[in-house]
């Protein structure tokens, strides 16, 4: 289950895209037009323990990349054999190693002729996994994922068109035990706005501070054997500190720290380790 401190919600999902339409001219071809999109769920999720779990719907151990390619001709034939490759990279472009053979999706041939109008298209998705017991993805940092359009030329994989998806959280469960891993809680602090107001006044009750507010995100995954999640109180703080514009510390009130409470699900209903996306 996935909540916002300020404003508790189910695991949400939706699609954040990136469309690259471009002109393929290789040797020995027709010029073949593409469109290709590609989208990963912006809230994410790895679970290394869906590997031992007998859910047929979850396939959440690695980053699930979904692809769309649509082909078309103006002029001329074209038959070629297609794959794409998904990288998980940091937003810095730091790559992480992957599971051998989980980054590419299945093979596919594609057929055009201009004679006949209309185009071909593939969806493709699949699951770029990290390698077990390898690199943690730190809840500090953002991922995104690089998918490359690939051709086949005489048994030589060619690259034709690379596509970023946008950053995002993703937490990383590594437990494998359900009942070891009792309120094991993610969490990860959005970007701090800029303060409301930049002054204060010691005398006054609701103006001797600068209002600040930075979204908390919580991600709780345990219990996942049990047929119905128990729900806990989570308890979380923040600590802010404030400087000088030449980085001299000024001391707040408790030390800056911010503490709050939150009631999540072990997981979310109503299927037992099923999590939207």
């Amino acid at each position: 289950m996935m909540t916002n401190a300020k404003c508790p919600y189910k695991f949400s999902v939706f699609k954040l895209f990136c469309c690259c339409i471009s002109s393929l001219i290789p040797m020995g071809y027709a010029a073949v037009d593409l469109v290709m999109t590609v989208g990963i769920p912006l809230e994410s999720v790895i679970v290394d323990s869906d590997d031992s779990v007998a859910f047929s719907s979850t396939h959440r151990q690695g980053l699930r990349t979904e692809t769309e390619v649509e082909f078309s001709i103006a002029v001329g034939t074209h038959v070629g054999e297609y794959r794409t490759r998904a990288l998980i990279e940091t937003a810095a472009g730091v790559s992480i190693p992957v599971m051998a053979g989980t980054e590419f999706s299945n093979a596919f041939t594609v057929n055009l002729d201009a004679g006949t109008p209309g185009q071909e298209s593939a969806n493709l998705t699949f699951v770029a996994r990290p390698v077990p017991d390898g690199e943690v993805l730190d809840t500090n940092l953002r991922y995104q994922t690089v998918v490359t359009l690939q051709r086949n030329d005489g048994g030589t994989w060619t690259d034709v068109d690379t596509q970023t998806t946008d950053s995002a959280f993703v937490p990383h469960f590594t437990g494998l035990d359900p009942a070891a891993d009792e309120l094991h809680v993610l969490g990860t602090l959005g970007n701090l706005d800029e303060p409301a107001r930049e002054w204060l006044i010691a005398s006054s009750a609701t103006d001797n501070g600068i209002p600040l507010e930075i979204p908390v995100t919580l991600v709780r995954y345990d219990a996942w054997d049990q047929s119905t999640p128990n729900s806990d109180i989570i308890q979380y703080r923040a600590r802010f500190e404030l400087e000088t514009m030449a980085g001299v510390s000024v001391p707040l009130l408790n030390d800056g720290i911010v503490a709050g409470t939150v009631d999540m699900d072990e997981f979310v209903e109503p299927v037992p380790g099923e999590l939207p996306g």
